[in-house]
């Protein structure tokens, strides 16, 4: 999945880790951080006015590492800026294949 992050503010953030959290049930979530291609350290990344980054977030890893959460269907995006103030906040649908 792509995610862009974009700076339409006219100064500079720094933002902080994105973080993906798997939801099931109000009660049921997981949050893992989310790294930059590569596992480089790409944050805290500052962003001039008017620029985004967009990176790709690999679901095939997560699963691998936690298979439960094949069982979650709904994951929400946070981004914040280093102070812990939230960006944005993007909640998207999980769709997943069935394997026999």
């Amino acid at each position: 999945m792509k995610v862009s992050i974009r700076n339409v503010k006219k100064m500079m953030i720094d933002i902080d880790t994105p973080v993906i959290e798997f939801r099931q049930s109000r009660m049921k979530k997981r949050k893992f951080k989310i790294l930059a291609p590569g596992d480089e350290n790409m944050f805290p990344l500052c962003l001039s006015p008017h620029t985004k980054y967009d990176f790709l977030v690999d679901f095939t890893k997560l699963y691998e590492r936690d298979n439960i959460l094949r069982k979650y269907s709904k994951a929400v995006i946070h981004v914040n800026d280093k102070n812990g103030k939230p960006v944005t906040k993007r909640k998207i649908k999980i769709s997943l294949p069935h394997y026999s």
